[in-house]
């Protein structure tokens, strides 16, 4: 009990500080300064004239100049709605730079003092940074979009949808579309809502805010039971993407806040996954709604090269399936395997208990062993189509919807010894490793690859990775910056035409990449 009080009054102390700092601030006017940083820097949007800022965060021309980032705005967010008054004015105001810049300031120190990094986990937290700012990092834009939009509304996962929550994916995307507009330009929204979609109701209107927006009062309860000041303080923030809006009274009325428009834009593509994923049959037909995208996407950037489709082969007793799809270009081919499985978000934040970690990873090298499992019938020549050619490169690819940032060297050297394991289970040849390596890829990189590789060919792509060892243990997304960091500049995005064309059906105008 003793050493319990200990730490508890050292963490008190050290968090009393911001505390204090947060403590004489407005939460609605907060709200409304954090807003204005997060459109800034997402959009690039002008700052109001009513809040203070300094000329070297203005005129910055790239955002690590700005010395700013949406992952601090996030974690102020969470401190503000546990600390700040709920009053329409406060003693202080993060309008002013300084006490906003000291507030961001008390938040590191306490980060800085709460984690422990020593040699056996700083690359694990390098892994936990990765998945706390990489994402941040993307600015929002249409693959995006349309890429959860295109799976989401696939019949079978629609009909889930609509079982859970009364509205159709199409109408919860256009309902979004349309709530981030309005965000881009206002921090607030006001009761009654109204709307110009073609075919959406006020209940399903209803219905939206229900799934992304909470009481203010709810929200604080919630936060505060999860609450800890340890080495997770900068990472629980799962709450906030659940619920990215927030509904207050703003003079005498009752108003909705959004002040972070990021989290709203993930909360109706990539986060309607957490509204279904524990219904019943949902896994299978999520794993074939990615796989048929991915063959849209392979369709639509292909010019001169041959798609095989997954096939069934073997008898009747012992069916087997081809890879999900094949990528062919006579000297080389990709065998693409398409993967849903995301990290769970304990595995992502977790700094010195590796348990969860590590049974995510046996799944990752499960999934990479099976593909080399499959490259050895086709070795066998029992692939019904594509015919074995001893002169091709092969090059499996592990192509995830959801990013795993499995490039520090312990998680990737960690899933690669779990690989080898695997190949002396199943008597898979180790030097197939070297022969065909293999890389793990998400979509949104994959997109833009496929398109890359179209100019410059499957098997110079490859090698010019595996054959530089600086690049070799590299995922395919930071590779290309570096490597091919022109031919990128000419990916487009693939669906504009379809995207256009369902949003003009709606009534909703087009987005422009």
């Amino acid at each position: 009990l003793g050493k319990a009080v200990l730490v508890w009054n050292e963490q008190y102390s050290l968090y009393k500080p911001l505390k204090n700092h947060l403590g004489k601030l407005s939460i609605n006017e907060s709200f409304y300064v954090i807003w204005a940083y997060s459109n800034h820097l997402q959009f690039g949007n002008s700052f109001p004239s009513d809040i203070e800022t300094i000329p070297e965060f203005i005129n910055a021309k790239s955002l690590p100049e700005k010395k700013i980032y949406q992952w601090e705005l996030e974690l102020l967010l969470r401190e503000i709605i546990i600390n700040s008054q709920d009053t329409e004015r406060g003693l202080k105001t993060l309008r002013k730079w300084n006490y906003f810049t000291g507030a961001i300031n008390k938040i590191k120190d306490i980060e800085n003092e709460l984690i422990s990094v020593n040699k056996n986990n700083v690359l694990k937290e390098f892994f936990r940074l990765a998945h706390r700012q990489f994402p941040w990092q993307l600015n929002i834009n249409l693959m995006y979009f349309y890429r959860y939009y295109r799976i989401f509304n696939e019949t079978d996962i629609d009909k889930i949808l609509y079982n859970k929550v009364g509205v159709h994916y199409e109408n919860l995307f256009l309902m979004g579309t349309s709530l981030l507009g309005h965000f881009q330009k206002n921090f607030i929204i006001k009761e009654p809502f109204s709307t110009n979609i073609k075919g959406i109701t006020n209940d399903e209107v209803k219905k939206l805010f229900d799934m992304i927006s909470i009481e203010l009062d709810d929200f604080k309860k919630i936060i505060q039971k999860e609450y800890t000041v340890d080495e997770k303080f900068a990472y629980n923030t799962y709450i906030l993407r659940l619920y990215p809006i927030i509904k207050n009274k703003f003079k005498g009325d009752n108003a909705y806040f959004c002040p972070l428009t990021t989290l709203l834009y993930w909360r109706f593509t990539s986060g309607i996954y957490y509204e279904i994923c524990r219904e019943k049959d949902f896994d299978n037909p999520f794993g074939h709604a990615f796989q048929k995208y991915v063959g849209d996407v392979l369709n639509k950037a292909n010019k001169k090269m041959t798609i095989y489709p997954e096939e069934y082969y073997g008898s009747k007793k012992n069916k087997k399936n081809t890879v999900d799809w094949i990528l062919d270009k006579k000297d080389a081919a990709l065998f693409i395997e398409c993967k849903t499985k995301r990290l769970i978000v304990p595995a992502k934040i977790e700094l010195n208990n590796t348990e969860l970690l590590d049974k995510e990873l046996e799944k990752i090298s499960d999934a990479i062993a099976q593909v080399y499992k499959t490259i050895k019938d086709h070795i066998d020549k029992q692939y019904p189509s594509f015919p074995y050619d001893e002169k091709r490169k092969i090059y499996p690819i592990i192509l995830t919807l959801e990013e795993w940032y499995s490039f520090p060297d312990p998680i990737s050297q960690e899933i690669n010894k779990k690989v080898k394991e695997k190949f002396n289970q199943n008597g898979l040849p180790l030097k197939w490793l070297e022969e065909m390596p293999y890389s793990i890829c998400g979509i949104h990189e994959f997109e833009e690859i496929v398109q890359i590789m179209q100019t410059v060919g499957i098997k110079k792509f490859m090698e010019s990775k595996f054959s530089t060892p600086e690049y070799a243990s590299w995922d395919l997304g930071p590779f290309v910056n570096s490597f091919y960091k022109e031919e990128r500049k000419s990916a487009i995005f693939l669906f504009q035409k379809e995207f256009d064309d369902m949003l003009s059906a709606r009534g909703c105008p087009v987005i422009n990449h």
